[in-house]
């Protein structure tokens, strides 16, 4: 592996951690399915390509609602009393992850 390419597993990996996958299935992807299945049966013109932008919407809001938590919680302090030890100040390219994620989901 490169030396450029490490870094970036690395960052890869902290932002997977980032993720709460059952906080995003029950406040995201659930209530999107049971929408879009609904709108399947009652519709006639159901389009999977709208479904999959939309999709990418709820993933994209909930990686934003997911980076801005950790990045401000971090800042402020107030995931300390769960945590055994303080880990310190996220990086910034968390806070511009979230920002992105943001504006790719008010895009779609």
């Amino acid at each position: 592996m490169s030396s450029r390419a490490a870094p970036l597993t690395q960052s890869l990996s902290s932002l997977l951690r980032l993720a709460r996958y059952r906080f995003f299935v029950v406040a995201g992807l659930l209530p999107y399915l049971v929408g879009s299945a609904a709108a399947w049966r009652c519709g006639e013109h159901w389009r999977l390509d709208l479904f999959l932008l939309g999709l990418l919407g709820v993933l994209c809001a909930e990686a934003a609602v997911e980076a801005f938590n950790e990045y401000f919680d971090a800042q402020t302090g107030n995931d300390f009393v769960f945590a055994a030890e303080p880990s310190g100040p996220l990086p910034a390219w968390v806070l511009w992850a979230g920002l992105g994620a943001l504006a790719a989901a008010a895009a779609v």
